[in-house]
Formats: structure tokens, sequence, C-alpha cells
């Protein structure tokens, strides 16, 4: 039995990463609290924040159809590492109607890249490389 389950989960996280739209990314340390800037971009996109947690470091907000073409919850959520580097997971479900992988993609997509825009990843942090200043030897 369980086997089974860890090849369900498997299977999941399998569907999950094939679609290109990860559920969880990793974020280093910048000049604003990450929870703000979670907040603000939830606001960007036209939710209205309906449920936070700053203790908790979780906020939901809630998209009306008028907005955002679909009524739907995106709950948002971070959680720290031991290496400056915060997770931020987000899920996206509806109450009133059914929600499409696609659609649910496509709305944790718009989050990361609202996100993006305003904190750099860790990953693109640590890849990048360093600048050259022309003239100093490195």
């Amino acid at each position: 039995m369980r086997l089974g389950s860890v090849a369900v989960v498997a299977a999941v996280v399998t569907a999950c990463a094939s679609q290109g739209v990860p559920l969880q990314k990793g974020y280093g340390s910048s000049d604003r609290p990450l929870f703000d800037l979670m907040l603000l971009v939830l606001r960007d996109l036209g939710g209205e924040v309906v449920a936070q947690g700053p203790g908790q470091d979780t906020a939901t907000a809630h998209f009306s159809a008028e907005t955002a073409t679909l009524d739907f919850f995106m709950e948002v959520s971070l959680h720290h590492s031991l290496e400056d580097v915060t997770y931020v997971q987000v899920a996206v479900w509806s109450e009133l109607e059914e929600m499409s992988r696609e659609d649910r993609d496509y709305w944790r997509e718009r989050f990361y890249e609202a996100l993006d825009a305003v904190a750099a990843p860790e990953v693109e942090r640590v890849r990048r490389p360093p600048e050259l200043t022309p003239g100093k030897p490195h």
C-alpha cells in the first residue's frame, strides 16, 4: 500500500513539473520583506486579500470573475530554509467552478512572473556572473 502511495505522489510531482510551472520557487533576501512583496503582487494581479497571517507567512486572495474571468482563490505561503533562501509556494483553486490545470498553471505563472519583477529568484542570483568592471583584473 505504501509503495502505491509513493508511486501516486511521484506521478503527481512529475505531472506538475512537466507543465513547466513550479509549485514553489526559491528567493534570496531583498531590501523589502518577501511577505510584503507577496501581498503587493496579489493585489497587483487583481486579487483581494481575504486572509493573511504574517506570523504564519501565508496569505489568501480572492479573484473575482469580473477581474480574472474566473472566480478563484490563490494561497501563497513562505517556507524559510537554513541557507538564506525563502521558498514561495502557490496554490490556486476554485470553490464555485471547475478550474483546469492550464488555468491554475497560468495564474501561478503570472504570480511568479510578477514576484520575479520585484524580488529576483534565488536561482538567478546564484547563477548570475559577477559584474565585470572594465580595466580591473578579475
